[in-house]
């Protein structure tokens, strides 16, 4: 008997904050991962997708620019692997400017 008049009163406070709090959270079990991987699944295969067809835009732009240079472009990958260089004929050096010549400087006293 002495159990339950320690143990009621504590259950009964439990239910009431229970109730009270479900007013304001969702108390329910929760749901780990789910629509958030599937999300996160989609949107990395369109990431991939979306990469393949900018390679293919790249090759292609590649080999117009070839076609219309006439040259052969030198391609750098470097060592992290997503980016490159590409090496284009330099074109020719600019003519040097003359230097004017320094205006003589008159003193007056």
């Amino acid at each position: 008997m002495a159990f339950i008049k320690r143990f009621a009163p504590f259950a009964i406070a439990l239910s009431i904050g229970l109730f009270i709090t479900s007013l304001f959270v969702d108390i329910s079990m929760p749901r780990f991962g789910g629509k958030h991987r599937a999300k996160r699944r989609q949107y990395v295969e369109q990431l991939e997708q979306r990469n393949a067809e900018l390679e293919r835009q790249n090759a292609e732009l590649r080999s117009q620019v070839e076609s219309q240079t006439g040259t052969r472009n030198v391609i750098v990958t470097l060592p992290n692997g997503d980016a490159t260089v590409t090496e284009l004929p330099v074109p020719p050096i600019a003519p040097v400017a003359p230097i004017p010549p320094v205006p003589a400087v008159s003193h007056k006293h």
